[in-house]
């Protein structure tokens, strides 16, 4: 039911375009020549210190938090998807929010679907 449902809403969010769908697997559910797939990465370091300042925790528990988070995404896609979100193939653009401000990102995903769209 739970699977129905997500692909039901993430659907009808991507027929009336000009959206932006954070994980959800969206990329396994939205067919490629209708999207553009974007993963942004970080180092782990970097992923620690910015959870740590944003929710006032030691290192230790950022690490577990993040280990956590990312436990839960992957198993999530594998188990609706089949799919491994770690593979570069499912992805249009991989950046890296270490060295990318938000605004370079946003330019650059901006960029990517003008040409896609071109």
């Amino acid at each position: 039911e739970y699977l129905k449902l997500l692909l039901k809403i993430v659907l009808t969010i991507s027929k009336h375009g000009n959206a932006v769908i954070l994980g959800r697997g969206a990329n396994f559910i939205i067919p490629k020549s209708e999207r553009i797939s974007v993963r942004i990465i970080s180092p782990l370091k970097t992923r620690i210190k910015k959870v740590s300042d944003k929710y006032d925790v030691l290192n230790d528990e950022a690490m577990m938090r993040i280990k956590r988070t990312e436990a839960n995404r992957h198993a999530f896609v594998k188990k609706y998807f089949y799919a491994d979100i770690s593979k570069p193939a499912h992805y249009d653009l991989i950046l890296n929010s270490e060295r990318l401000s938000i605004d370079t990102i946003v330019d650059t995903v901006k960029t990517a679907l003008r040409a896609m769209n071109a």
